[in-house]
């Protein structure tokens, strides 16, 4: 499929007399308000323009309309409040991968109806929110104009759970894997020389493993709003070392090494169990993006604000991965149900931490993820 950013969004939107004219025959439908106001999804009508005409009860009570006078004469990212319709709805190069906008493109170009996952981010008055939907796309001829009509299921809960139960097997399964190699070492030679630092192992594996079943545990917290976050002082070498021993001997690490670097390490005040699982996942990340051998740097610096953690990796982020980087569900490795560790970066360093995560990239410099902690944290409610 060819780059829809440009060539989705129309040039021109109707004029405001053809707009409510054309807005006016699909209210007055009664069998086509009426079914979809009976579907069970939020649901809205299109003209060619790519503006609302009409939109359900069910789709005006996902965005906080009052009416829909709210939304009429919308594009459906303006409408749904996609964080991405600022620069134009369709417009953003983040809207090549919507589902949404192919779907609706593909509907109107071969007059069939088209589905299509669909991940945006939304901005409500609590923060930005990540929405997941099935969207089908049908065309609709009504008193000879050509519309549009354009349902939406809400496949979030589904989504997060599947997500959820992948990573969690995945990394689980992982895990008990290099425990179960030890104990099997140790079982065949409990006493021999190596059996203490089997043993240490052994120690250090449950800890990750007890590590990694609170992470899912504070991520469906979070998500849910119930999460609450225990700011006291901590030192910043401290995390520095705690991170560095979940990855000793990490199947993650590949060959990989793990440099860390603490400069002016005055103690902070933060929850160190929640920013320790944000700098897991950025070196994890560093690590699946590095090739076997590779330097990874983990370092810390105080900053007038409060203090700023680093992870750098010498490889490079693509500008088409680049702008879905935190996009809940999105993955480099094209798996649905993985991808949750870049966006629970942020989901727990800016909301729960009252941080700033956020990542620079070059192919000559290399790629730093970075959160940047205030001196006061205060997390979003």
């Amino acid at each position: 499929m060819s780059k829809l950013s440009g060539a989705f969004a129309p040039v021109e939107r109707a004029n405001l007399e053809r707009l409510e004219a054309a807005a006016r025959v699909v209210a007055s439908h009664r069998v086509l308000s009426s079914v979809l106001n009976a579907a069970g999804v939020s649901a809205m009508v299109l003209n060619r323009q790519r503006q609302v005409l009409f939109a359900n009860e069910e789709l005006l009570r996902l965005i906080g309309a009052e009416s829909l006078r709210d939304v009429v004469g919308a594009l459906p990212g303006e409408a749904l409040g996609c964080v991405n319709a600022r620069f134009g709805c369709a417009r953003s190069p983040q809207c090549d991968a919507c589902g949404a906008a192919s779907a609706i493109y593909t509907c109107e170009e071969q007059g069939l109806g088209t589905e299509a996952d669909c991940v945006l981010t939304v901005s409500r008055q609590q923060g930005l929110e990540p929405l997941e939907f099935r969207i089908k796309a049908v065309p609709l001829t009504l008193e000879g104009e050509m519309l549009t009509v354009v349902s939406l299921r809400d496949v979030s809960a589904e989504r997060r759970r599947e997500a959820l139960e992948r990573v969690f097997f995945h990394d689980i399964l992982n895990t008990i894997t290099g425990l179960y190699g030890h104990v099997q070492l140790l079982e065949e030679d409990p006493t021999g020389p190596d059996s203490a630092a089997a043993i240490e192992r052994i120690v250090r594996i449950c800890d990750r493993l007890r590590r990694e079943v609170q992470d899912q545990r504070s991520l469906v917290e979070a998500e849910s709003g119930t999460l609450q976050p225990e700011l006291r002082p901590v030192e910043p070498q401290s995390i520095l070392e705690i991170v560095q021993q979940f990855f000793a001997g990490h199947v993650a690490m590949s060959g990989t090494r793990l440099q860390t670097s603490c400069a002016e390490c005055a103690e902070i005040v933060t929850d160190g169990a929640l920013l320790v699982r944000v700098l897991i996942n950025m070196v994890k990340n560093a690590f699946e993006a590095s090739a076997a051998g590779s330097l990874i740097r983990l370092s810390y610096e105080a900053s007038p604000q409060g203090g700023v953690f680093s992870v750098w990796n010498p490889g490079f982020i693509p500008d088409d991965v680049a702008g879905q980087i935190f996009r809940r569900s999105f993955s480099t490795k094209g798996r649905r149900g993985r991808g949750l560790g870049t966006y629970s970066m942020r989901l727990f360093g800016e909301r729960y931490l009252g941080g700033q995560v956020s990542f620079s990239t070059s192919p000559t410099q290399g790629t730093v993820f970075s959160i940047n902690l205030p001196a006061s944290p205060q997390h979003e409610v």
